[in-house]
């Protein structure tokens, strides 16, 4: 990982300010000690504290900002622990307030988002000393029956510590017994502060930090990922702080060399600093940190985690304005649409209940920023920028990779007009084989391979385009001269693993399995052998263009897109693109970009003009192309499914990520909300409301912060608008590379000329550079 150097005022800045030893260290890759960081506490000036941390984190992840759709269950709030810091609990059921939710309950919070592509529930609970210990086991199995694809992140690690010495189970049976019923990773909550003194005051009676992390540190060893947090701004002091941060940074250094010696994958993925919240609490009395305090905590967390992936602005707990200007300040990740969260709102958040995934891409663009959706564990499952256009699809890759395909009639509009590429078609056994052994670097892959092969882990998924159906497909059948209660034996042909893993889940699990004889044999066959073998009571599984041209005898036919849809209501889908994960990312644009106007020519018709009215109605009707929102949650389901039963190794995908820079489209917003296009000053308030709440919170803070001591400082400098007699243009006027056009026409500009504009523009502004001649950019 390299950092770009500073420029020379931007060096002198950071000399002047005696942070230039503690940058010498991060730009050479080397840890910060506990007298770095808590120098980097205690230090005023937190624009340059956060400069640092925003070099590091675009070192990490470009202007990527990643976020997943989630909804929060609190199963119960009933607790018998007595943090003082607490507004969530009730000690006892049957206390104002307290609930304890039934299974129905929780299930119709899920059921009320059946049909969106939501990815994890998260689930956080009280100490109830009222539930058995098969309350939790069972609320997992229900909600798994219910969504199988849900990836479930539960249960902190004192809610582990408290079922162990409650049920009198180890905790590693504890979290054996979570797992099993379909816990996939752990929250990090509970971690509060782990300096002893000060950990005694805020939660004297559940877990201390030795046991937080031996319980975080088990299960890494068991394969899981887990998050970590830290409470601050209540009563702990900044070396409190510190010793927190180097404790967790310890736990992953074990975990992370414990995971590549074991090949399992255990290890924290993300750190949460969270702010103390004051109401309804018995320490009301406290001053809630100011928001100076929690970009400083945000930066000098991803200044000294220099082995966590992720550092998260949970935006239920700092506001929207705040956590968009944390995105500048180390933090990558925004956490997500977080439905029916109760913990912050309980301690006074005004925060809103939940985001739309619309909201959520706003948000992040409009802090300059490219948003990524995740699932829990960081793969790409939608991607959220513009779709390419024609000159994407004209593209040429830097050199041309062989792309095999599935030579079939369905894959026609996918394919057409791929001329920067060198094609190579096949059935899909043969064109997965091909991937595998690396004669082609891209491939239209069934998602069979994608989930039953161990390399498919190293495959990366192109976006917005698949081969499925939402309904009858007509060219995956079981066929038959018979009907199939009379059926003694079905042929799973090897042509596809995709149609081999569906007819045997709807053979044995699904509706097709009340219509056959429970004695049925299912034998898998090679490829091309299914048809050539079935008649009388042998069915056969079908596909492809052979399934369109099947003979007449074969009388009884069940479509398999028809019979999921019955089970599961939603869209399958059957091959996707799917390549190397170090792919020429114009490669991937480029096949993105034709299978769109493919799509495009099936709405115009101008990629049917020689087909026949058959081919019409196939390639319009039956198959469905887009991998949008439905088409993932169908796969995703058939992936958990198939995993459940024991067919495939995996259950995950991954897309191709966005790019790691800012695109041309967001670059030109951004120069946009800071004055340089009068059509785009409806940005404006939005940056003044931004700036005005980040100045209010930082006038009432006990830190010392250089330039911004008083309310009567954060007023606009009308001394600085006039031009110097050296001729450096005045603001606004010239050179400025945040404005054009006179500082008058641009209000939000001139009004928030104070140091609170100028931290905004250093936070929302990465391009920005210190060599600007503006006499209103800082020096």
């Amino acid at each position: 990982m390299t950092l770009p150097p500073p420029g020379p005022t931007t060096r002198a800045a950071l000399q002047d300010a005696g942070l230039i030893d503690i940058w010498d260290k991060i730009a050479a890759g080397l840890r910060l000690d506990a007298d770095d960081a808590l120098r980097l506490f205690q230090h005023p000036d937190v624009p340059l504290v956060g400069w640092m941390a925003n070099q590091l984190r675009e070192a990490l992840h470009g202007d990527r900002v990643w976020f997943n759709r989630n909804l929060h269950i609190n199963a119960t709030n009933v607790c018998e622990a007595s943090c003082v810091f607490c507004s969530f609990a009730r000690l006892k059921t049957g206390d104002a307030g307290a609930w304890t939710m039934s299974f129905e309950q929780a299930l119709a919070r899920i059921r009320a988002l059946q049909d969106e592509l939501v990815t994890e529930v998260h689930i956080v609970n009280g100490l109830n000393p009222d539930l058995p210990w098969d309350y939790y086991p069972e609320l997992l199995r229900h909600i798994k029956a219910e969504r199988p694809e849900l990836h479930i992140k539960g249960f902190t690690a004192v809610e582990v510590h408290y079922y162990a010495e409650k049920y009198q189970m180890t905790v590693e049976a504890v979290l054996r017994g979570l797992r099993e019923a379909g816990l996939g990773s752990m929250p990090g909550g509970g971690a509060e502060i782990f300096a002893e003194r000060t950990r005694k005051r805020l939660c004297h009676d559940k877990v201390d930090a030795d046991g937080w992390l031996n319980i975080h540190e088990t299960a890494h060893r068991m394969g899981m990922r887990t998050n970590a947090t830290m409470l601050f701004g209540s009563i702990e002091s900044a070396e409190d702080r510190v010793d927190h941060l180097l404790r967790l940074r310890d736990l992953q250094d074990r975990s992370l060399a414990a995971a590549r010696a074991g090949g399992h994958g255990g290890h924290f993925q993300t750190f949460i600093p969270l702010r103390f919240h004051n109401d309804n609490n018995r320490l009301a009395k406290l001053a809630s940190p100011t928001g100076y305090d929690s970009l400083r905590t945000l930066a000098v967390s991803r200044l000294v985690l220099d082995n966590f992936p992720h550092i998260k602005a949970y935006w239920p707990m700092l506001g929207t304005d705040e956590a968009q200007v944390a995105l500048h300040f180390g933090a990558s990740d925004l956490d997500g649409t977080v439905r029916e969260e109760h913990i912050y709102h309980m301690a006074g958040a005004d925060t809103p209940q939940g985001l739309t995934r619309g909201e959520l891409i706003r948000f992040i663009e409009h802090a300059g920023r490219i948003p990524a959706e995740r699932d829990t564990l960081y793969d790409v499952v939608r991607r959220c920028d513009a779709a390419p256009g024609v000159d994407d699809a004209r593209a040429r890759p830097a050199r041309r990779e062989t792309v095999g395909w599935v030579a079939y009639a369905n894959a026609r509009p996918l394919v057409a007009g791929l001329d920067a590429v060198d094609l190579r078609g096949g059935h899909p056994s043969e064109v997965a084989s091909w991937l595998r052994e690396g004669t082609v670097s891209l491939a239209l892959l069934p998602v069979g391979a994608l989930l039953d092969e161990e390399t498919g882990a190293d495959w990366k998924v192109v976006p917005d385009v698949c081969i499925g159906c939402d309904g009858p497909v007509d060219s995956v059948v079981i066929a038959a001269e018979t009907a199939p209660e009379a059926w003694t034996r079905v042929l799973l042909d090897g042509v596809s693993r995709t149609s081999v893993l569906l007819a045997r889940l709807l053979l044995e699990q699904g509706p097709l399995k009340e219509r056959v004889r429970p004695d049925l044999e299912i034998v898998e066959v090679g490829p091309g052998q299914g048809a050539a073998s079935a008649g009388g009571t042998v069915a056969a599984v079908v596909i492809g263009d052979a399934a369109l041209a099947l003979p007449a005898r074969f009388g009884h036919r069940i479509d398999l897109g028809a019979a999921w849809k019955d089970w599961t209501g939603l869209p399958f889908v059957f091959a996707v693109w799917a390549g190397r994960a170090d792919l020429d990312p114009a490669v991937v644009a480029h096949v993105r970009a034709v299978g769109l106007r493919g799509l495009r020519g099936l709405a115009d018709g101008s990629l049917l003009v020689d087909a026949s009215p058959d081919e019409r109605r196939y390639l319009t009707e039956r198959i469905r192309y887009p991998l949008d929102d439905r088409a993932t949650l169908g796969l995703q389901r058939f992936a958990a499914l198939a995993q459940q039963a024991g067919l495939v190794a995996r259950d995950r995908f991954s897309l191709y990520p966005p790019p790691l820079r800012l695109l041309p489209r967001l670059r030109r917003r951004r120069e946009k909300s800071q004055g340089q296009d009068p059509a785009a000053r409806r940005d404006a308030p939005r940056l003044s409301a931004r700036a005005a709440h980040l100045s209010s919170r930082s006038a009432q803070s006990s830190l010392s912060v250089r330039g911004l001591r008083s309310r009567k400082e954060l007023q606009p400098d009308t001394a600085r608008v006039q031009p110097e007699a050296s001729g450096t243009p005045a603001a606004g006027q010239g050179s400025c590379r945040r404005s054009t056009g006179n500082a008058a026409q641009t209000p939000a500009f001139a009004k928030n000329r104070g140091r609170a504009w100028v931290l905004l523009q250093r936070v929302t502004s990465p391009k920005w550079s210190p060599q600007c001649p503006c006499a209103a950019c800082p020096p």
